[in-house]
């Protein structure tokens, strides 16, 4: 089983290649919320390549360990021949047909969310893409695992060769984990705070600045509503009044509490927690029946169907407290580079 450099670089496996196309059509399939036609693309590649690894190591794995066995598997040339070409035309039959069926999925779910579904065309072009990201993923794998071979022989020549090739694996992996958090991963957080930081100067298309005094950023808050951000504008301006709930339930309601915390970049947890006090006392959130601490994303977007729930199940007698910063628009991908903000959107 002794790899070769070049055979690591051009010499791609079949059982990969085939189970890496099936796992990239699988991950096509129905989600809870429909993907945009860029993301499913990032993601049937990331399925693909990981597929395609497991499908090469297995192709490895199970000769070697029935050839271990003394288990020897002989099949005929001509039926090797039939089933390549059975597998190769199924393959070409699987693409339209799963790229078909999935878009008929995507729209279904699209539909019951009440989400624009993606375009056949922007379904196409999000297959397409995906098969070149796995392939440039799996190219890249095989390439860090090629460096880590010839790294591994060198070693070889001053160390036993178990310590060579694990000494090889381990600063092959400190290099790319190193590489990666100090050029992509901060590159990129900086492109993600670029942007949740231009979104955050916009305000919702059709949305106004609340005037009830349960609101925050209404004239009595104690944040004006352009301090609260895109998405604190938004989650305070939106939502049923006592009218709408009783509307809905028949039964007589009061306005829900709805307490919001907008930060910039110079804010911290502590200005985070002396805002949503203050505001909680000016609105007499906890006398409210229900108190909902609602954790947003890293821009701070809150789902307006799960607070609207509590608002109309509880008559309005609830308060709904969130707070976020726009560094960046998931809390998620700053942990690895030591930012502390996705902590405090959290834990606020």
């Amino acid at each position: 089983m002794r790899l070769g450099v070049r055979e690591l670089l051009w010499q791609p496996s079949r059982f990969g290649v085939l189970v890496g196309l099936a796992a990239l059509l699988s991950s096509f399939g129905p989600a809870l919320i429909p993907r945009g036609w860029l993301v499913q693309a990032v993601v049937g590649g990331v399925t693909g390549s990981l597929g395609y690894a497991i499908g090469a190591v297995l192709a490895r794995f199970v000769p070697w360990l029935l050839g271990r066995l003394g288990v020897r598997v002989v099949v005929a040339p001509t039926t090797a021949v039939w089933a390549r070409r059975i597998v190769v035309l199924g393959a070409i039959v699987a693409v339209p047909v799963a790229w078909w069926v999935t878009l008929r999925w995507h729209r279904w779910t699209a539909e019951m969310v009440g989400m624009p579904p993606n375009t056949a065309r922007e379904h196409a072009k999000s297959m397409a893409l995906a098969v070149v990201l796995a392939v440039l993923f799996v190219l890249a794998g095989r390439g860090l695992v090629a460096l880590v071979v010839l790294l591994g022989r060198w070693l070889d020549r001053v160390l036993p060769r178990v310590v060579a090739y694990v000494l090889a694996f381990v600063l092959v992996v400190g290099l790319l984990v190193w590489g990666t958090n100090s050029v992509l991963w901060r590159g990129t957080l900086e492109a993600f705070a670029r942007s949740g930081a231009a979104l955050n100067d916009t305000t919702p298309e059709g949305l106004v600045a609340p005037t009830s005094p349960f609101r925050s950023g209404s004239p009595t808050a104690t944040q004006s509503w352009d301090q609260l951000g895109h998405f604190g504008r938004q989650f305070v301006s939106r939502g049923p009044s006592a009218a709408d709930i009783t509307a809905a339930t028949g039964v007589p309601a009061v306005d829900p509490v709805r307490v919001y915390a907008g930060l910039d970049d110079t804010d911290g947890l502590d200005d985070a927690l002396d805002i949503v006090a203050t505001e909680m006392e000016r609105t007499g959130a906890l006398d409210r029946d229900v108190v909902v601490l609602i954790t947003t994303t890293g821009n701070g977007w809150i789902d307006e169907y799960n607070v609207a729930a509590i608002e109309y199940l509880t008559g309005g007698d609830s308060a709904t407290i969130g707070c976020s910063t726009p560094t960046c628009p998931a809390p998620w991908p700053s942990w690895p580079t030591g930012t502390p903000r996705s902590a405090s959107v959290v834990n606020c």
